[in-house]
């Protein structure tokens, strides 16, 4: 295996529960959660939507591109699996994934309370 990216984030928590209050929250969720994301979410307390949003963060990041014009958070779905972390990605980030021959996608988390820290590794 090929080592493509290295991603890591560190994001407080309680800055999503902000946002989740504010009259912007539905513009905001579809910009960063995918529909699917969303149904799971949907009965969550903001922490799952923060740390949903902090590995999302990581995984752009490892693919080196953060919030850009070819990314965009909404075509990252993260899946808890047992005790994995997986994703389905779609449109110009799976392109961009394709394009990488991007394979494997191990991600890991810890949530320290105020704060929530992911990492993820893209490998061909």
């Amino acid at each position: 295996m090929q080592l493509i990216g290295i991603g890591i984030d560190i994001f407080e928590a309680k800055r999503i529960r902000k946002v989740l209050k504010e009259r912007t929250r539905a513009s905001f969720v579809r910009r960063v959660y995918h529909p699917h994301e969303l149904l799971r979410l949907k009965n969550s307390g903001f922490r799952a939507y923060a740390l949903s949003f902090c590995i999302k963060e990581a995984f752009l990041k490892a693919l080196g591109m953060g919030w850009n014009e070819y990314t965009k958070f909404h075509e990252v779905e993260v899946l808890f699996k047992e005790k994995a972390i997986t994703f389905k990605v779609y449109g110009k980030t799976a392109a961009l994934v394709k394009k990488l021959r991007i394979k494997e996608k191990p991600a890991d988390y810890s949530d320290c309370g105020s704060y929530i820290m992911a990492a993820v590794g893209l490998y061909r």
